[in-house]
């Protein structure tokens, strides 16, 4: 997902900027955008931390670095996507569109992959017992699932605004 937002954002770019293209508003607000998703994350680390490692492995099990890891490289795979947008692009221009498809067919399906580990929320005893709750009933699913949803609109605003940078 992380790198489609970057594909996306790429598309505000509008003309040829005569800096980097990290230094255009788009690059900034993507940037804005996935600052706002990851702070949505943390909070649902926060309420349910199993959960968020698809109950592979428990929480108290992964070092307190890894999890700032984790939402670092979120910012990582953010520039990439937008970092690639622009060279795919150089190759044939239809090939960012047919990597956001790609993407946004590789988002959706990892959550049809996970199916249960996805779709219940709880600790892993929780999981493991079948006691979890199903996702749109639990606290993650209210307060982080519906709060992304409002990131949408924030997005598209954000990206509408920084193809009105001129170059």
């Amino acid at each position: 997902m992380l790198l489609l937002i970057g594909f996306l954002f790429g598309y505000g770019v509008k003309g040829a900027p005569t800096q980097s293209v990290f230094l255009t508003r788009a690059y900034i607000s993507g940037k804005l955008v996935v600052a706002l998703f990851s702070g949505l994350v943390y909070y649902s680390y926060l309420l349910a931390p199993d959960w968020m490692f698809n109950y592979f492995t428990r929480d108290a099990d992964v070092p307190g670095w890894m999890i700032a890891y984790i939402f670092l490289l979120y910012f990582v795979a953010y520039a990439s996507g937008f970092a690639m947008k622009f060279e795919t692009a150089k190759i044939h221009k239809a090939y960012p569109i047919l990597l956001m498809i790609v993407l946004l067919a590789a988002s959706a399906a990892i959550p049809i992959a996970l199916g249960e580990r996805y779709m219940l929320v709880g600790t892993m005893e929780e999981f493991l017992n079948r006691t979890a709750v199903p996702l749109p009933q639990s606290a993650v699913g209210k307060v982080p699932g519906t709060l992304t949803l409002a990131i949408i609109p924030i997005g598209l605003g954000l990206l509408w605004w920084s193809r009105k940078e001129r170059f």
